[in-house]
């Protein structure tokens, strides 16, 4: 017999007897409760009710709960599979990797997401040259990888140069890439060098990590414009018919470096063929140089890098082992697709093409050697496989040998390892409701399964196939719906019956062949994918491709982006995330919270002043309506960063939707008040020495430091007064103080106001940092 399942906690008589042990609790004057009373009946029936709302409540399985997050929004997330950058080094000659090449790093497999022509040369120099200074030589920085340099000098300025040596030409009409690894840069804190600030770390879905400063200005040195077109590329190239060399502008075809202040690739392409030089700084040697020169100042903080690469692919931790390619038909003769696709050189390969103008059903065309031997209707392709390419090519016919696939029709090419030939066929269709198959694969992904379902048509010999349709849930599904459950866990597929989804018709046992077919099929191991740096080491051995194997193989950074496919916690938790998150902004905090994830904008701190707006005085006593002012400071290693126009308006562009319609916006930078402090400080018998007044200086930067670090005990306040008690309790909390005898505060800013007291006052969009001190040890 089973044991019934204990549902709830508490009987109908439990609730009864704890209702009656409140009434004298809640209400003295109801002295019976006798089961006569009409109050007694009432608390019955409410009992009975909730003791019946508890049993059912207990009955929600996880099933229910998934549905209920359904109903408020909230979709469960699937796994994300984690990938990296892979530099390839010692390549003997030009070499192609096709998309889908297997690395290995371990037991966990990784394949490359597209295809990269190696080259032979190398990056063998990395010069720096800033306008008045030597040139530098970071090639010893570049190489190691973990030695940041600064690419255009620590302060980037027009006429800023970055030289890049190779040992050969590189080809010039032909995509080249080049990985760019930023320093994940620390803030400092500028009153003291031995005060480090740690940035905010970057968000690591994103496939690029934030490095840099361009959308920033300073007080100090404030330099206009906006991150775009402030770098200009070129090749040291031979042109004209005399082959005379210059310096010739090259093709930037794409850039997820955004000018060098983000990790990421560059790639481009070379108008000319390159000519050989040699400068003077490195070492004489001719070389093949790119340069690439700041044009103007769009920078405030110079980017910082840790190395540039050539020859990177990008690289997903993931095993394919079928996947689908599907093209359009033109209806011309002897038409030929290619594939640069490793499955494609070393799997198999079929052909489907679609039937008619139904969308989901294909026939299978036949592969054969020579389409000569081909009559007009039958159905043909020939696969030619290029191993020194590393491409294949399917050619159809030309309607006299080998059938031309029809106009605006869909061909889909199958291709599948080895080891999958056999696996990718489920079984026979039984025709029964709640059909269930067993696929037996690990670690499968969703978003790329794709399964087939034939089915035998009178009158013709050769099988229909549809595709059916990975849905979370049957309910929705109506009895024509071609719709189908995957579990992951029991590595079940489930079938509808006929009322909720289709099922699967009754496949003759006569026949030889299945008729349920995986087509496209991919693992992943999720989160444990993020691998670290330095573990790809080779690429998969292959006797058909022995060049292969005298790579140097490596990824410089870890693997970002895995994870596993969203749990029912997990799902609740980002529920109340996004029911907390504000998306219209009505208080100051929502407009706080809406700025500080902006995407794309390092933001450092925000200040909303309600009912201000620039110039308004004797605030908050003065106050106007309507008005809304935030100010905002972007990260930056600098003492006092100021945003540039176009981060202003970045902010203002993004918060417009969200904000009420009667609002007034105003978006503005910081005003910045130099405070310099100058004391006389009596110290303890034991504690006069020159470093103490060293110490307090430093203790004073601390307690003025306005920054977002940590190591300041707290931030100094937009509009914050610098109080006299402040700096004297500042001082006299470091150790062998005995008092302190005179105290002035000095400041420096347009908008500071000296009060009798000697207490500052700052504007409410204003913030300090420390100036020069003069502290005398007495």
């Amino acid at each position: 017999m089973l044991n019934l399942p204990d549902l709830d906690d508490r009987t109908f008589d439990q609730i009864v007897h704890h209702a009656c042990k409140e009434i004298p609790v809640i209400c003295p004057d109801w002295t019976d409760e006798n089961e006569h009373d009409p109050g007694i009946t009432l608390l019955q029936m409410l009992a009975w009710q909730v003791e019946m709302q508890q049993y059912y409540l207990n009955r929600i399985t996880a099933r229910h709960e998934w549905k209920f997050l359904s109903m408020l929004g909230i979709r469960r997330k699937e796994g994300a599979i984690a990938r990296c950058h892979v530099v390839i080094d010692d390549v003997p000659q030009a070499l192609s990797l096709p998309r889908g090449t297997p690395l290995l790093t371990g037991e966990i497999p990784f394949e490359t997401q597209e295809r990269i022509d190696l080259l032979p040369a190398q990056l063998e120099k990395v010069i720096v040259h800033v306008p008045g200074a030597a040139a530098v030589d970071a090639s010893i920085n570049n190489n190691h990888g973990n030695s940041p340099y600064y690419p255009f000098g620590p302060r980037a300025r027009p006429g800023s140069m970055l030289y890049l040596g190779f040992d050969q030409p590189l080809p010039s009409g032909q995509a080249i890439h080049l990985m760019v690894d930023g320093y994940r840069q620390s803030l400092r804190d500028h009153s003291s060098d031995e005060a480090e600030w740690t940035r905010r770390r970057a968000d690591e879905s994103m496939d690029s990590v934030p490095m840099g400063n361009g959308a920033v200005n300073n007080v100090e040195e404030t330099v206009g414009g906006w991150l775009s077109g402030i770098l200009s590329w070129r090749a040291y190239c031979a042109s004209g018919s005399a082959g005379k060399a210059s310096w010739t502008p090259i093709e930037v075809v794409m850039d997820e470096t955004r000018y060098l202040t983000h990790s990421g690739r560059l790639t481009f392409r070379l108008t000319s063929p390159m000519a050989g030089l040699a400068l003077p700084v490195a070492d004489g040697q001719r070389r093949y140089w790119l340069q690439c020169a700041v044009v103007h100042g769009g920078y405030d903080s110079s980017p910082r890098l840790d190395q540039i690469s050539l020859n990177t692919v990008l690289t997903a931790q993931c095993e394919t082992l079928s996947k689908v390619r599907t093209f359009q038909s033109t209806g011309e003769a002897n038409a030929t697709l290619e594939l640069d696709e490793y499955l494609a050189l070393a799997g198999h390969v079929e052909v489907q093409v679609q039937v008619g103008e139904v969308e989901g059903q294909w026939r299978y065309w036949r592969s054969v050697d020579d389409l000569t031997a081909c009559a007009p209707g039958d159905p043909c392709f020939t696969l030619i496989r290029d191993w020194t390419a590393g491409r294949a090519k399917v050619t159809f016919g030309d309607g006299e040998h080998g059938q031309i696939p029809g106009a605006n029709r869909k061909i889909r090419l199958i291709l599948y390892t080895q080891e999958f030939a056999h696996k990718r066929w489920l079984g026979k269709s039984t025709g029964l409701p709640n059909q269930q198959y067993s696929l037996n694969i690990a670690y499968l992904r969703r978003e790329t399964f794709l399964l087939q379902v034939g089915r035998v048509v009178a009158g013709s010999p050769e099988l229909l196939w549809e595709d059916w349709t990975l849905t979370e849930e049957l309910d929705g599904s109506s009895s024509g719906d071609r719709h189908y459950m995957l579990d992951e866990v029991s590595g079940n597929i489930a079938f509808g019956d006929n009322e909720r989804g289709r099922r699967p018709a009754r496949f003759p046992e006569t026949m030889e062949q299945d008729n349920l077919c995986i087509l496209s099929c991919q693992t992943s191991w999720g989160s444990r994918g993020n691998i670290q740096s330095n573990q790809i080491r080779e690429l998969r051995r292959d006797s058909r491709f022995p060049e292969w194997q005298r790579l140097a193989v490596t990824n410089p950074q870890p693997a970002w982006g895995g994870a596993g496919r969203e749990s029912l916690e997990e799902a609740k938790q980002r529920l109340h995330r996004e029911l907390r998150r504000p998306t219209r902004a009505v208080t100051a905090e929502d407009y706080e919270h809406i700025v500080k994830t902006i995407p794309g904008l390092a933001v450092a701190r925000v200040k909303v002043l309600p009912l201000y707006c620039p110039g308004l005085s004797d605030y908050p006593n003065r106050t106007a309506p309507g008005q809304v002012t935030i100010v905002v400071v972007p990260q930056s290693n600098r003492s006092s960063p100021v945003p540039s126009p176009a981060f202003l308006q970045s902010v203002r562009h993004f918060l417009e939707p969200h904000r009420l319609l009667t609002t007034e916006l105003h978006i503005i930078a910081p005003v910045y008040i130099r405070i310099s402090i100058r004391a006389k400080v009596v110290m303890t018998a034991n504690r006069q020495s020159q470093s103490d007044g060293i110490s307090l200086a430093r203790q004073l930067n601390r307690a003025l430091w306005h920054g977002d670090g940590g190591i300041g005990p707290t931030q100094w306040a937009f509009g914050q007064t610098v109080r006299r008690s402040a700096i004297l309790g500042a001082l006299n909390r470091i150790g062998g103080v005995a008092y302190i005898e005179e105290l002035w505060i000095d400041a420096e800013g347009s908008d500071a106001v000296k009060r009798a007291d000697g207490d500052i006052e700052i504007p409410p969009h204003g913030l300090v940092f420390p100036g020069e001190h003069e502290i005398e040890i007495r």
